[in-house]
């Protein structure tokens, strides 16, 4: 496993970040992860958003920006595209192979 991909310990993630367990994250690891992607997930949808508003009604422009502004938002941070587009899909999996027993 490298660190910082599923399932990274709480512990592993909180101390590479410099902060200590208890004062990082009360919950687990799908808990930090839900809470990660959110906030990406979120930002990622503002800056589409914003993007697709400025384009106007040309829908050939509206496309072009929608997906220049999704991609560098993925380009801006590896890590980015990393937790949106694959760590969360590993939890997913995860969480029902538990639930499966």
């Amino acid at each position: 496993m490298r660190p910082g991909t599923w399932p990274t310990p709480v512990n592993c993630s909180c101390g590479r970040s410099g902060r200590r367990r208890t004062r990082c994250h009360g919950g687990g690891t799908q808990d930090l992860l839900a809470g990660v992607y959110n906030h990406l997930a979120t930002r990622l949808f503002e800056i589409t958003q914003e993007a697709l508003d400025a384009a106007g009604d040309d829908i050939g422009e509206s496309a072009r920006a929608g997906l220049a502004a999704f991609m560098g938002f993925m380009l801006d941070d590896p890590r980015y595209a990393q937790i949106v587009l694959v760590e969360v899909v590993g939890a997913v999996r995860h969480g029902l192979a538990r639930l499966r027993g």
